[in-house]
């Protein structure tokens, strides 16, 4: 998939990791991790889904674009982002 030119157009985008990432508390993920981009300022702000067996949820931020790679566009969160540009003329995201 093409890489997006702007920060923004990031947020939503379904990407793997191609490196082993630490938090500052010290929560690991391990490289290939399946992730959702869910902000861009600064750097990438990475989700992981839910553990079925704990219910935890990882969030790490300021991760750099040539450390993940693109697997698939979240058509949802892509269609509500530009509702809101469009509807509100949003300019924050």
């Amino acid at each position: 998939m093409i890489r997006p030119k702007l920060k923004r157009d990031w947020i939503g985008l379904i990407v793997r990791t191609l490196r082993p990432m630490q938090t500052r508390i010290g929560t690991r993920l391990p490289a290939g991790s399946i992730c959702t981009v869910t902000d861009s300022y600064g750097g990438l702000r990475l989700e992981t889904s839910k553990c079925d067996h704990c219910g935890v949820q990882v969030t790490i931020k300021d991760v750099r674009e040539s450390d993940v790679e693109i697997i698939e566009r979240n058509e949802k969160e892509t269609a509500a982002r530009s509702y809101m540009r469009r509807r509100y003329r949003y300019r924050g995201v």
